[in-house]
């Protein structure tokens, strides 16, 4: 990647940035450019990605790109140099690859260079198949020539060890949670709600309500709430504070799932791996959760 030019690649390529065409009334496809993802099999109102900003978390390293309004997302976990998830949503539409029970990432690649003289990390798509996840059954395609640059200068949050679960040693496990401020960590508080943490399984319908207090507060301001219903329904609510609500799934669906969260109800463990939780009430503000809890 030539380090005096901002764009990595040779030129030639630039009329194809904007343009799109519609398949179909459902279906649309647009194509690919610099920090531009070009869609086939899209719905018609989320035909393309156009990157603006990005942040990056390290250890695991988590690229998250976002649109002039951040209402739109991809995100790209890398480990040892390959990418090994991706998932690409707004407030309506999710795909992803790698992520839970997903088929592994094909097509997308990592590589170091500069932009302008500085670090940077570029992402490069060659028609990489992403599964729906919600509010489509449609795969969706990222196409060929689609690349998202991330400037190793851009905003970056980094757990420390006081704020990560590298040295804890809570018996009901731990999880690391970025985004926003800044990173911290939620352990069960066992002396706070002991008994809630306990799984209150129905055999009849596969649901589970596992329940964690964090603080020495009312439960649900400061807590996890988990509950899965039958066996392809996942739902996650994460409170904070005064009932600042940061949530994964609904409630309401019985086929909304949060991706990277698990469930293991015979070694009764919670895993989550880069799971995202949007603010209820801004779903623009998104925290990052990875650990494991025990109950």
């Amino acid at each position: 990647m030539p380090s005096s030019s901002r764009n990595p690649r040779p030129l030639g390529r630039g009329g194809c940035q904007g343009e799109k065409t519609t398949a179909s009334p459902q279906l649309c496809e647009s194509n690919g450019a610099d920090d531009k993802l070009g869609f086939k099999n899209a719905p018609h109102d989320f035909c393309s990605f156009s990157k603006v900003s990005s942040v990056v978390i390290k250890s695991p390293d988590i690229y998250t790109f976002f649109n002039a309004d951040k209402k739109e997302n991809v995100k790209i976990t890398v480990e040892n140099t390959v990418v090994k998830t991706v998932q690409v949503e707004n407030n309506q539409y999710a795909w992803a690859c790698g992520v839970g029970t997903n088929p592994a990432c094909n097509g997308v690649t990592v590589k170091d260079g500069q932009i302008n003289s500085k670090p940077a990390k570029s992402f490069y798509f060659n028609n990489t198949v992403l599964k729906a996840v919600s509010g489509t059954t449609q795969d969706l395609t990222v196409k060929n020539n689609s690349l998202l640059m991330h400037l190793d200068n851009s905003q970056q949050t980094t757990p420390t060890p006081a704020t990560s679960c590298a040295k804890s040693t809570n018996q009901w496990g731990c999880i690391t949670i970025t985004g926003l401020a800044s990173p911290l960590i939620f352990e069960h508080n066992s002396a706070v709600w002991a008994t809630p943490r306990v799984g209150q399984f129905n055999a009849s319908n596969q649901t589970v309500n596992v329940q964690f207090a964090h603080k020495a507060n009312s439960p649900l301001e400061d807590g996890i709430t988990i509950t899965k219903a039958n066996a392809t329904a996942t739902y996650i609510s994460f409170a904070l504070g005064s009932i600042t609500w940061y949530q994964c799934g609904t409630y309401a669906s019985e086929t909304s799932v949060c991706p990277g969260l698990s469930l293991d109800t015979a070694n009764r463990t919670l895993t989550f791996k880069d799971v995202k939780l949007s603010q209820q009430a801004d779903p623009t503000k998104i925290l990052t959760a990875n650990g494991i809890l025990k109950f």
